[in-house]
């Protein structure tokens, strides 16, 4: 930057003096004041002078004069600061013969180079001389010119320029206006003593007459930028105006509706004009293909084809060409800036697709994925077909916005839908289920199956409490019955007692209760009523058969033999008389006493009624010794003799026999376990999710303007943490429908790198427990393994977010993946509360948790079991080992790809 300032030598000029940056002006260090300067050239005497003042004499004649006139009056005539500075150049170079010249203004600190002409401007208007740095600043600032005859006599260096052919000469002027410095007019020339006093004068009559005309210039532009910053602003704002208002229509048509066909429509309308000229949204088929669920289209635009878009013409996942298939593997964004038919061709691979867009006639485009924690939802597209609408990356960051939020609620619905099945098949049971208060004793749920049992609508059940329903149950008594539930005594509680239906008459039902207090809500009962009036009834009839006369033996043979209970009949003595055929099958042996029946037992409260005694509350439950885990339901009805065959009138009875009912309930308490699990899923980890999706999903639906997108994100964020929450639940409750609680199924084996779905699970992770650290270890050229894909990632991720669930907020997890031997070995480790040794085994039992972690954390007891069903079933192993110190091991292996595994 030559022309505005010029470097010295920091000492006397040597031999081979420093060279500097033309920004860097600094005086010889050696010069004394006024060394060169202007003043030395005026102070000159004798014959020197007579030369100069006939020089300035001849220059300020007639063609001077008019030069400087043309200047004064073309600055004053024009507003384009460019075009001013330029024009004085040359006009200057008219008057003075130099090399290269030059017009820096001040901005601020710094001063600019803003016109230029000659050889050396080489590096280009707009260089910046910071104040206070070099020659050019010590003119301005003291408003006095400077000139000297020989830049490199004097110690003067510039940088690039240190040859022969750089300037010698340099003349400096500054621009004053109101006794105020605002820039500097300097020229220079290859020749030695090129400037003299003359051109000094004429210098400075060029920067008294350009001053003016530069201000008003100035001003101008100054007033231009002010007035296109305010239209930029007026835009801006008007532009940002209209896209919250957009963003604001869109989330209240995505909340309009819990059916996302619907709610896609919507959106879909709503986008139109505002953004695009046509909206389409394809949506992802469990096969695999797109199935389109809206189209929407501009005023402009024709109504015929909407119909034609709205048919059979979603691309198919082998037209690879198509933008929307290309961001549906990809998972990124896609930016059309401009479309022509050559592209057109070249990406529409059908005939009839490609003449309907043609029609349609497409100028520009975005398409964008709908992302969900599952994978890719669908694929949204904005078309534009004016030519004065082209997207840019500012339309595409505003459309991966609304892209964004179109999944959350798409899957929000998804979720909801598949909730309301389960939902549905709680209703759908034949058993009544229950949740009441505790304190209060009133209902809050009830599903059809107890509306059909007491006869009440479910409306009606929500006003009455489990009181109202027993007629041999007062609410002291009742709460009596609780009380262990809720002490947390007993784990659960289970009478057979009677209902009172609504229009009056009495039904046996079994009932059965258990006390549930999910973390942070308050506890509930949850009771599951059946209806075993016809059992009840059988069981009379067959004591009151038993009682009757011993005429009707053979009737009540025949009856204890059709039933499907094993019946026992047992004298006085202990001995057994007489067994029907479902005993003998349930024990397969004989039973020749009531001693042995009792050793058979595994009752270590001796809870097995004595013989003539009649049972208490009902019937008990017990495991049948021996390693086989089954269980037996028994009832005992005492036979005393007929009052009739008494002698004397007030003789006691005598009992003559006692009759055991015993049912096989192993399969009933298997299922009983799995359905009281599943209320208490349905109650604990789903409920608490559901309430927050549908909250935030309410809160979404106001005004844009009531919202902060502060809050606007964090009920966002809520959303799709809920949604996580679910959507890992409904996957463990499906693998669980599909395997149930008993044997394996085989699954798929196709080839998979664990080196590439482990560390995949682990980013996921890593973004759902920001607090916890992952470190990942994958050995290298690990070998391929045979395994479902998709599972193996749920497994993954299962283990990781226990791991990171037990581990804390600050704990750290760790993901080893080896070769070992024939088999992958994938291990977990985490600094978690760690587990007992005997517990290994027990973790993987459906709806076991350790008591040790029961606190840390919620669950619902299903995951590990999931996890080792699904390893078993690909042909792995699964493991579970604590950790010497603190912490947990939790590892699986798979067998490694081979052709045989084809």
């Amino acid at each position: 930057m030559h022309n505005i300032g010029i470097a010295a030598t920091a000492t006397q000029p040597t031999a081979d003096p420093q060279v500097h940056d033309l920004a860097s002006i600094k005086p010889p260090l050696n010069a004394q004041p006024g060394e060169s300067s202007a003043d030395e050239a005026r102070s000159g005497e004798g014959e020197q002078d007579t030369v100069e003042a006939q020089l300035l004499t001849e220059r300020a004649g007639h063609r001077a004069t008019r030069v400087l006139y043309d200047i004064a009056t073309a600055a004053t005539g024009e507003s384009d600061l460019s075009r001013i500075l330029g024009a004085t150049l040359e006009r200057v170079r008219q008057l003075i013969k130099f090399t290269g010249g030059s017009i820096a203004l001040v901005e601020g600190d710094e001063l600019v180079l803003r016109a230029a002409v000659g050889p050396f401007t080489r590096e280009g208007l707009g260089q910046r001389l910071p104040r206070g740095s070099g020659q050019s600043w010590k003119v301005i600032e003291t408003q006095e010119p400077f000139l000297t005859e020989d830049l490199r006599a004097a110690g003067y260096r510039i940088k690039g320029l240190e040859g022969d052919d750089g300037p010698r000469a340099y003349l400096a002027v500054p621009l004053v206006w109101h006794g105020e410095s605002f820039g500097l007019l300097q020229v220079d020339s290859t020749d030695v003593d090129a400037f003299g006093a003359a051109d000094l004068a004429v210098m400075e009559r060029v920067a008294v007459a350009l001053s003016g005309p530069i201000q008003v210039a100035l001003r101008h532009a100054s007033e231009r930028r002010a007035l296109a910053d305010s239209e930029e602003a007026r835009r801006l704002a008007e532009g940002a105006r209209a896209r919250l208002k957009l963003l604001a229509d869109a989330s209240a048509a995505l909340a309009s509706s819990l059916e996302y066909e619907v709610s896609a429509q919507r959106l879909a309308e709503v986008t139109v004009p505002t953004l695009a000229d046509w909206c389409v949204i394809d949506m992802v088929e469990d096969g695999g293909s797109l199935r389109r669920v809206a189209i929407a289209r501009g005023p402009e635009e024709p109504a015929h084809l909407v119909g034609a878009l709205m048919g059979p013409t979603a691309p198919r996942p082998d037209e690879s060409t198509s933008p929307v298939i290309q961001v549906l593997r990809s998972g990124e964004p896609l930016l059309i800036p401009e479309i022509d038919d050559e592209r057109l061709v070249a990406q529409v691979p059908n005939p009839e697709h490609l003449r309907l867009l043609r029609e349609l006639r497409p100028r520009s485009a975005m398409v964008l994925p709908l992302l969900g924690r599952g994978g890719i939802l669908g694929v949204i597209s904005f078309v534009s077909t004016r030519g004065d609408r082209l997207y840019t990356n500012a339309d595409m960051t505003f459309g991966e916005d609304l892209a964004a939020r179109t999944s959350v609620e798409v899957e929000t619905a998804r979720l909801y839908r598949d909730l309301s099945r389960f939902r549905s098949t709680v209703d759908s049971l034949v058993d009544g289920v229950f949740m009441f208060d505790p304190e209060t004793l009133r209902f809050f749920y009830a599903n059809q199956g107890a509306a059909d049992t007491t006869g009440y609508s479910p409306a009606e059940l929500l006003t009455l409490t489990p009181v109202d329903l027993k007629p041999d149950f007062d609410e002291l008594r009742f709460r009596a019955l609780i009380a262990p539930l809720v002490r947390g005594e007993s784990s659960s509680v289970r009478v057979t007692t009677t209902y009172r239906r609504r229009e009056g008459r009495d039904i046996s039902v079994e009932l059965f209760m258990q006390y549930v207090a999910p973390r942070g809500e308050e506890g509930r009962v949850i009771s599951i009523v059946r209806d075993v009036s016809d059992r009840v009834e059988a069981r009379a009839r067959l004591q009151r058969l038993a009682q009757s006369e011993r005429s009707r033996n053979a009737e009540l043979k025949a009856i204890i033999r059709a039933m499907g209970d094993a019946v026992l009949v047992i004298g006085p003595d202990g001995t057994v008389s007489m067994t029907n055929p479902a005993a003998e099958a349930l024990f397969n042996d004989t039973i020749g006493s009531y001693d042995k029946l009792l050793e058979m037992l595994n009752d270590p409260e001796d809870r097995a009624p004595a013989l003539g005694a009649r049972h208490g509350e009902g019937p008990e439950e017990f495991r049948l010794a021996g390693p086989v885990d089954r269980w037996v339901e028994l009832s005992a009805y005492p036979v005393f003799t007929p009052r009739e065959n008494l002698a004397e009138a007030d003789e006691a009875e005598q009992v003559i026999e006692t009759i055991l009912f015993m049912r096989d309930v192993t399969e009933d308490r298997r299922v009983r376990m799995m359905r009281d699990a599943f209320i208490g899923v349905l109650s604990h980890e789903l409920r608490t999710p559901v309430t927050t999706i549908y909250g935030n999903s309410k809160l979404l639906r106001r005004p844009a303007s009531s919202l902060t997108e502060k809050l606007r994100a964090e009920v966002v964020s809520d959303i799709e943490t809920e949604a996580e929450r679910l959507y890992r639940l409904v996957e463990d409750l499906l693998v669980l429908a599909r395997f149930g609680e008993g044997g394996s199924r085989e699954l798929g084996h196709e080839p998979l790198l664990l080196q590439r779905i482990v560390p995949m699970a682990v980013r996921s992770e890593q973004a759902r427990w920001p607090g916890t650290v992952f470190e990942t270890q994958v050995a290298a050229g690990l070998p391929t393994v045979q395994a479902e894909p998709t599972y193996v990632e749920q497994v993954v991720r299962n283990l990781l977010s226990n791991a990171a669930k037990y581990g804390g907020p600050d704990g750290i997890v760790a993901v080893v993946v080896e070769s070992s031997e024939d088999q992958v070995v994938v291990r977990v480790l985490d600094d978690g509360p760690g587990f007992p040794p005997e517990e290994a085994d027990q973790l993987f039992q459906l709806f076991y948790r350790s008591p040790r972690t029961a606190t840390v954390a919620t669950g619902a007891g299903i995951g590990l079991f999931v996890c080792r069903q699904l390893i078993e079933a690909m042909g792995g192993t699964m493991w579970a080992v604590p950790r010497p110190g603190k912490g947990a091991e939790f590892g699986f292996s798979l067998q490694v790809f081979t052709e045989e595994s084809e």
